[in-house]
């Protein structure tokens, strides 16, 4: 599980959450922290493994390529584009069997 704050390419901070399931879901939670307004993604199965595996399960890298767009929240690819959210207060640990 990760959890920090990133201002996400917006003026606003907002409190992020990922973390990865025992069935290997992998969920990214953005809340914006002036208003609380949410936003999550879900990424099921397989796809879920090929974004760890593209992020070589750095969830704080992870976290910096996440981009708050036409209030939508988008995970960028690593390969294409530059990490985008500066961050603060990071707090990291795993939990359980994540990723083997």
């Amino acid at each position: 599980m990760y959890q920090g704050q990133h201002d996400l390419g917006t003026v606003a901070m907002y409190a992020i959450e990922i973390s990865l399931s025992k069935l290997g879901d992998l969920f990214i939670s953005s809340v914006r922290l002036q208003d609380y307004e949410q936003d999550v993604i879900n990424i099921g199965g397989e796809h879920a493994m090929q974004v760890c595996e593209l992020f070589e399960s750095d969830y704080a890298k992870m976290a910096t390529y996440l981009r708050m767009v036409d209030e939508k929240l988008l995970l960028l690819n690593p390969r294409v584009q530059a990490p985008t959210s500066s961050h603060t207060d990071v707090q990291e640990s795993r939990v359980g069997d994540e990723l083997g």
